[in-house]
């Protein structure tokens, strides 16, 4: 698979294919294993399906900054598949996922130009594209969860492991789900 990795940027770079309706993202992450943490919101994240490539990139991460010395850490998601994402679909795609706290670091990665470490998967359960401009398409709507299994990296003899869960929710501002088809431009049927 040829491998073009996007640089995270503004979530509502979305925005760029033309104007539309305000995006709202939802992004709530779990840590378990060398470090045990909740999180809400992400930094913003950036999403694309490249036709000419046939392949789709999410990038998206998080930092958290705690008042209590150890307890920061940042985690860095970098999705890479074939095809365009599709709703009710569990891939194993390629991928760079890390969490770093102070100078300890995890990582699950698989492609992307390196070693296979840890594994990753990702389940969409609702995928609206904005019509397509050119040679890309970026979504409207785009609900799913993230699960990596990341491994302490470099390895160590008393090596650690971290799970994460990330569950993120890309959707125009709107609370009832009819309301955001429609804002999408999805006629009701």
């Amino acid at each position: 698979m040829a491998v073009r990795t996007l640089a995270v940027t503004a979530l509502l770079a979305l925005v760029a294919c033309g104007s539309g309706p305000e995006l709202v993202t939802r992004c709530d992450g779990t840590l378990r294993g060398a470090i045990e943490s909740t999180f809400s919101g992400c930094r913003p994240f950036d999403q694309i399906y490249r036709q000419s490539l046939d392949t789709f990139a999410l990038t998206a991460g998080h930092e958290e900054l705690s008042n209590t010395p150890g307890l920061d850490y940042t985690v860095s998601v970098n999705l890479e598949s074939r095809g365009e994402p599709q709703g009710g679909r569990t891939i194993q795609p390629e991928c760079l996922v890390t969490v770093t706290s102070g100078a300890k670091a995890w990582k699950a990665q698989r492609g992307l130009g390196g070693v296979p470490f840890g594994a990753c998967s990702v389940s969409y359960s609702e995928v609206v594209g904005w019509p397509q401009k050119g040679n890309t398409v970026s979504y409207c709507i785009l609900r799913g969860q993230l699960q990596a299994q990341l491994e302490q990296d470099p390895p160590t003899t008393a090596s650690t492991s971290i799970d994460l869960r990330l569950d993120f929710d890309l959707a125009p501002k709107a609370d009832d789900p009819m309301k955001q088809q429609e804002l999408c431009g999805v006629k009701p049927m």
